[in-house]
């Protein structure tokens, strides 16, 4: 029987980890990506044997989409879920230009190139994509500027 794979970037923490918990629970294999070594070495403690772990940056295309085509190459790829992320609790008028770029490279970037090297390798078969945003990307929040406006990014290009 050929393993079923859900690909997770951030997936060694927070909400990547419980989506990775998830689909193992499910009988699915995971590939975890994330850039913290430590978190994917907990991970894989934890996980074990069903899952793949891969130390990989969100924005380096070339990486993700070989992190991508590594999962396919373990078995189906039916999912990704883009949890890799980012915040900045600074008020607007603090926020510099580097950190406002660098959450919106992670966040919004980042979601992107993982989504559509999944969509590419899942195009003949179909799988889903889960694209974790916020209720800071619905909504305004004193001192969330890069993050909401990130997560709003977020929203509509899952909806588009």
């Amino acid at each position: 029987m050929e393993r079923t794979i859900v690909a997770i970037t951030g997936g060694a923490s927070g909400i990547g980890l419980a989506s990775a918990r998830a689909a193992v629970a499910r009988g699915w294999h995971v590939a975890v990506s994330d850039r913290d070594t430590r978190a994917l070495a907990a991970a894989e403690t934890e996980l074990g044997a069903h899952a793949l772990y891969d130390t990989v940056d969100v924005t380096d295309e070339a990486a993700v989409e070989a992190w991508i085509n590594r999962a396919a190459g373990y078995g189906r790829l039916i999912g990704l879920v883009t949890s890799a992320g980012i915040g900045a609790d600074v008020p607007a008028l603090d926020t510099g230009v580097d950190l406002f770029r660098k959450v919106h490279e992670v966040n919004v970037l980042g979601t992107f190139i993982a989504a559509r090297a999944a969509a590419r390798v899942m195009a003949d078969d179909g799988g889903s994509i889960v694209a974790i945003a916020s209720v800071s990307g619905l909504r305004g929040s004193k001192g969330r500027v890069a993050y909401g406006s990130s997560k709003a990014a977020v929203i509509n290009m899952a909806q588009a």
